[in-house]
């Protein structure tokens, strides 16, 4: 090949990458609360801890800002966490998120549950957030990595989810 095709080539991968579409960045919105019951499972009496996630704006750095409006009315996804066991209806299917086995509570908006030994973590989007998906693998991945480090008593939430494709 020669130097102008190789030229060619390597001004085209430029272009490619720089023109890549970067991830969306899902930002923790609310500091992770203690809540007496976990939504999903009403009513119940489970100690848990519930926080918001927002979508950054495309024309800022961080989260958007909404502030006169309550927040679960701004926020894309609602997540709780607890460290009790949990029964899971045999009514939930299973699907996958990445490589997640998730019970799906809701499809339409999304709803996700997902448990390991000791804790469970549930996941509500709003109806207008088609990369669920990848953000439910994306903030399981970063509370398991979170939870390796953890104190008792301290809630490991992710303070961003990068959602690849979004």
């Amino acid at each position: 090949m020669t130097k102008a095709g190789l030229l060619s080539w390597a001004v085209l991968i430029t272009v490619a990458s720089l023109t890549a579409a970067a991830p969306l960045q899902v930002y923790l919105a609310s500091t992770p609360r203690a809540v007496r019951e976990v939504e999903a499972l009403a009513p119940n009496d489970f100690a848990a801890f519930e926080a918001y996630y927002r979508v950054a704006d495309a024309d800022a750095s961080g989260p958007s800002a909404d502030a006169d409006l309550p927040l679960d009315e701004v926020a894309a996804v609602r997540v709780t966490y607890t460290t009790l066991a949990v029964p899971l209806p045999p009514s939930w299917p299973s699907t996958r998120c990445d490589e997640f086995d998730v019970r799906l509570m809701e499809e339409d908006p999304p709803a996700v549950c997902y448990a390991e030994q000791g804790w469970a973590v549930f996941i509500a989007f709003k109806e207008d957030f088609p990369w669920w998906r990848r953000f439910v693998g994306g903030f399981v991945r970063g509370l398991r990595f979170f939870l390796s480090f953890a104190q008792p008593n301290e809630v490991p939430f992710p303070a961003v989810v990068e959602v690849e494709g979004g």
